[in-house]
């Protein structure tokens, strides 16, 4: 399990990149956007599904904090948790540079995670299957 120190911090004083999802959005640079609250992998599908396209994630590209390193879960913790205080977003590969200068000068990080795929396609994870949730926020705990 992740160090609980790391984790509570962020849950506690989370820092979400608010001012670079309202330059991004507002300057159109972005097709589509949604926070992670639920976990990477049902937010993904919730942006997917409204937008009517499906989408095959990278797993080696996801970021991973360093309390994850060698954790049999990372996986999970990075797709199936929740709470994360981050942005999902969809741009065009033309605008990537842009996108990152813009990161940088607000002094956010952005990472490729994947691509957006033709309607009939799934939502998939390169070379793995989907880890079970960890976290719900409609579920009680047992």
């Amino acid at each position: 399990e992740p160090s609980k120190h790391a984790h509570n911090t962020a849950l506690q004083r989370p820092i979400p990149p608010s001012e670079f999802g309202q330059t991004i959005a507002h300057n159109k640079m972005i097709h589509a956007m949604i926070d992670i609250s639920d976990g990477l992998h049902v937010d993904l599908t919730r942006l997917c599904t409204r937008s009517g396209v499906g989408a095959r994630i990278d797993p080696k590209s996801l970021p991973a904090s360093s309390v994850l390193y060698n954790n049999k879960k990372a996986l999970a913790y990075q797709t199936a948790f929740g709470e994360d205080y981050e942005y999902l977003f969809t741009a065009n590969p033309k605008s990537e540079t842009l996108l990152r200068r813009l990161a940088a000068r607000q002094k956010v990080t952005i990472h490729k995670i994947g691509k957006i795929l033709d309607a009939e396609q799934n939502i998939t994870l390169d070379d793995t299957s989907w880890p079970s949730p960890l976290f719900s926020h409609f579920k009680e705990s047992k």
